[in-house]
């Protein structure tokens, strides 16, 4: 009687280890999208020129640490020599490297929007949201 018991028991835990296990493989995996991942394609802004008047800007990250910035007013569009960025996988920051500008950026993996936030200008911060396009 003593060993039908010792059996029945090694079967229940195997049986309740088997199921954790099928239950532990069916579980989403955590999502390990990284900032650098995640920019990268075209993405779209509105807002104003220095004349304050209306324009879209369209800024076209890519694999390589390069960007083109383009902006429109509807009728003419101008675009700008490609130049470099650098992500900060860590503190969540992208630096333009030609005018050293870092912006802090707020963003979720799989979302189709970041918002910047100019850092070193905590009074008066430049805040851009950007729209996947």
């Amino acid at each position: 009687m003593l060993k039908l018991n010792y059996i029945t028991m090694k079967k229940s835990v195997f049986l309740a280890i088997l199921l954790f296990m099928i239950i532990g493989a069916g579980c989403k995996k955590e999502d390990t999208m990284t900032l650098s991942e995640f920019c990268i394609g075209i993405w779209q802004y509105g807002g104003l020129d220095a004349n304050y008047k209306p324009v879209t800007y369209i800024i076209e990250f890519n694999t390589s640490g390069r960007y083109i910035l383009s902006q429109t007013d509807g009728n003419n569009t101008t675009t700008y020599p490609e130049k470099a960025y650098t992500i900060d996988e860590k503190d969540s920051e992208i630096t333009f490297d030609e005018t050293d500008t870092t912006y802090d950026v707020i963003w979720k993996s799989g979302g189709d929007t970041m918002k910047w936030t100019e850092d070193g200008n905590p009074s008066n911060p430049t805040i851009i949201i950007w729209t996947r396009k």
